[in-house]
């Protein structure tokens, strides 16, 4: 939710340079180990001591330079914690537009973005330009927004009745609103979404990446449904050969990828095309990707 904490977020967002070192997207090699509960887990060592040894002795990349990309910018709303969830999120988001193709002039991607109780690894949002209007739109003003989304329509009392706020302080609002062209207001002071706020980001899909457990990430992506038309998680290749058909992602249509230890990532399973419920998550998003933009 926005809130003074998400300013602060905001404020300390990092992104990630698309002129990185290239070994920035090197998967570490990883192998199998049983728990005792005969789970697995998936072990990867650190990018830069991977290496493998040929038979005379002398030690070579396990990854050819025309293997790594470079990464794709990502707006941070936390400093990142290294490790190996870290380097696949940098691989999936450095393959962004071969993963996901589309026409959509404007996108942008976040990590670590705080929207209702969750906070998604990856966000990959395709925007109108109306959207960068609402950098200054608040929680009330998402609110707003969402309510005349799920509602198409409604007058200034019957806004500021449900949404419990006063009239006048309500109006004022509305109004900036109708400033910004979010939305049209008639003679009545009937109030409603424009025809580009309707759908002002057209796409949004969101990616919960997990080194061995997966359905802690399965249970992340069902949540991200709520805001997203499209939700994934991101394993590594054996995990994620092992567990895309289970019901746990089939039942609710979450999409797989799976990264490969060359650095490579792949689509296993595609995701069902949704689309978002809460709303005032959905605006909340928009007005993020405004102030990160502004």
């Amino acid at each position: 939710m926005l809130s003074e904490s998400v300013s602060a977020h905001v404020i300390e967002r990092a992104t990630v340079d698309a002129h990185a070192p290239k070994d920035a997207c090197r998967t570490d090699s990883y192998g199998v180990a049983a728990h005792a509960a005969q789970t697995e887990r998936v072990l990867w060592r650190s990018a830069k001591e991977r290496r493998r040894t040929s038979r005379n002795g002398t030690v070579t990349p396990v990854l050819s330079p025309s293997s790594m990309q470079p990464r794709s910018p990502v707006t941070y709303f936390r400093p990142r914690r290294s490790g190996p969830e870290a380097v696949i999120e940098d691989c999936v988001a450095a393959q962004i537009p071969a993963l996901f193709k589309s026409r959509r002039q404007f996108s942008w991607t976040a990590g670590s973005i705080p929207l209702g109780a969750g906070m998604p690894d990856l966000v990959i949002v395709a925007y109108k330009p109306l959207a960068l209007a609402l950098a200054d739109a608040d929680l009330s003003d998402a609110q707003i927004l969402g309510y005349l989304r799920a509602v198409r329509s409604a007058r200034l009392g019957t806004i500021a009745e449900r949404l419990r706020v006063p009239n006048r302080s309500m109006g004022r609002r509305l109004h900036r609103l109708v400033e910004a062209r979010a939305l049209r207001v008639t003679a009545d002071e009937t109030f409603a979404l424009t025809a580009v706020c309707r759908n002002v980001l057209p796409e949004i899909i969101t990616i919960e990446v997990k080194v061995g457990n997966w359905r802690r990430a399965a249970e992340q992506a069902r949540r991200n449904r709520i805001f997203s038309h499209r939700s994934f998680v991101a394993l590594p290749s054996p995990v994620a050969e092992r567990v895309y058909r289970e019901p746990a992602l089939t039942r609710f249509g979450l999409g797989v990828l799976a990264a490969q230890e060359d650095g490579s990532v792949s689509v296993k399973r595609r995701a069902t095309v949704g689309r978002p419920v809460v709303w005032t998550y959905y605006y909340q998003l928009a007005s993020l990707l405004a102030r990160s933009q502004a």
